[in-house]
């Protein structure tokens, strides 16, 4: 009985939004992609060009995308 009320106590884990960034860092440490491919990646979430445009900007200025690699 008490584990049982000890349980019902416990919090419940909210899950976070990752922010677009961080979903597209978790693509990439995962398999390389070509630069269309994650662009079109972040505008099915929802991710604006102008911002979708600096994401790869900075992950390309950090050797994390490249067309050549992929």
């Amino acid at each position: 009985m008490r584990r049982e009320a000890a349980a019902e106590r416990l919090p419940v884990p909210q899950k976070t939004e990752k922010s677009p960034r961080e979903r597209a860092l978790r693509l990439l440490g995962r398999r390389e992609y070509a630069r269309a491919e994650l662009d079109q990646r972040l505008r099915a979430w929802g991710v604006s060009p102008q911002v979708a445009a600096a994401l790869l900007a900075e992950f390309e200025a950090a050797g994390y995308l490249s067309d050549a690699r992929y």
